[in-house]
């Protein structure tokens, strides 16, 4: 700590940090109302009026012009008619500030708003109820291998999972990436989140004008030759 004096009120204090200039946040206040804003002098983008403002960001003279600006955008008058997504009637869509709107009451609003919510409700619900049959089987597939990895023969309880090593099921018959899925118990089996990265990690290479696929997971299984299909 130093002392140092108050570029404002011109009083000694005690400073904590070397860079204070001023003894209060008061005294920090009123110098700072003493600094000139900077002022601008630019055209409004809707009269074409000259004006002076602070705000580097402003671009009309006033309100009204910003509020002309954006109806002229989307105009809407009186004689305008528009179709309620909700009801399907016709009505006029003019409104005191000028700026159209999409259904003819705010009862409409909510019944539509209403719909939509509970259609994504009912494919999230699909999802969900999909889930809870993964879920159940799952526990009960590592239940059944003793919670232990079957190529690896890695054993750890749930308690013991850390971010990059824990027990997932992988499909038998190649179903988890499908649209239908085969959620059995006899299909699933355990495996560590390693070992089930190599079982989807396969490389095919080009030599000598064949095709090979190439894999850790071959090694790891105890296989030397694989069937292919198409």
């Amino acid at each position: 700590m130093a002392t140092a004096i108050c570029i404002q009120c011109g009083l000694e204090f005690v400073a904590l940090r070397q860079a204070t200039n001023y003894c209060s946040r008061s005294c920090w206040l009123a110098y700072r109302k003493k600094i000139p804003k900077r002022v601008a002098t630019r055209e409004c983008g809707f009269c074409g009026k000259e004006f002076t403002s602070p705000d580097q960001r402003k671009k009309y003279c006033s309100k009204k012009c910003n509020v002309s600006t954006q109806n002229k955008k989307r105009p809407t008058t009186k004689e305008d008619k528009r179709e309620c997504p909700q009801c399907g009637e016709s009505f006029s869509p003019m409104q005191k500030r000028g700026v159209g709107k999409t259904f003819c009451s705010s009862k409409c609003k909510s019944k539509f708003a209403y719909r939509k919510n509970h259609k994504e409700i009912l494919e999230q619900n699909k999802v969900y109820s999909e889930n809870s049959i993964i879920s159940v089987n799952r526990k009960e597939a590592i239940k059944r291998d003793g919670y232990t990895c079957q190529l690896c023969k890695h054993r750890m309880f749930p308690s013991k999972w850390s971010e990059g090593r824990y027990l997932v099921v992988h499909h038998r018959d190649g179903s988890g990436e499908k649209e239908i899925r085969n959620h059995d118990v006899e299909n699933l089996i355990t495996l560590c989140a390693i070992c089930h990265r190599e079982f989807h990690k396969l490389d095919l290479i080009f030599i000598n004008g064949e095709y090979f696929v190439r894999g850790k997971i071959f090694g790891l299984l105890g296989l030397k030759e694989v069937k292919a299909t198409t």
